[in-house]
């Protein structure tokens, strides 16, 4: 890099590839650091503008949690509407997930 370059910051992302979830929008997120749950207090990174592409698979910029590259973070992901009444069912995946580049 020559001198005065400024360097290219690398997005961390996390990257799940779901059965039978292609095409949700709107989903639930929360992605905490610790992958204890017993150790989970509040998360890292939430939000309610999760996507599932028509692949299947769950995209999300983690670029401000302080976990690496090949760290493991957990991410509970889900379209529940908050009521026992939802069919089917909100919840997607809830588990560790690898952090990449």
């Amino acid at each position: 890099m020559g001198q005065g370059a400024t360097p290219t910051p690398t997005t961390k992302r996390i990257r799940l590839q779901l059965n039978g979830g292609a095409g949700l929008s709107g989903l639930k997120y929360a992605v905490f650091e610790s992958t204890n749950p017993a150790a989970q207090t509040a998360p890292a990174l939430k939000g309610s503008d999760g996507v599932i592409d028509g692949g299947a698979l769950f995209e999300l910029d983690v670029s401000t949690l302080s976990a690496s590259v090949g760290s493991d973070v957990w991410l509970t992901l889900t379209n529940s509407d908050g009521t026992s009444a939802q069919s089917p069912v909100g919840s997607k995946f809830s588990g560790p997930v690898r952090v990449v580049s």
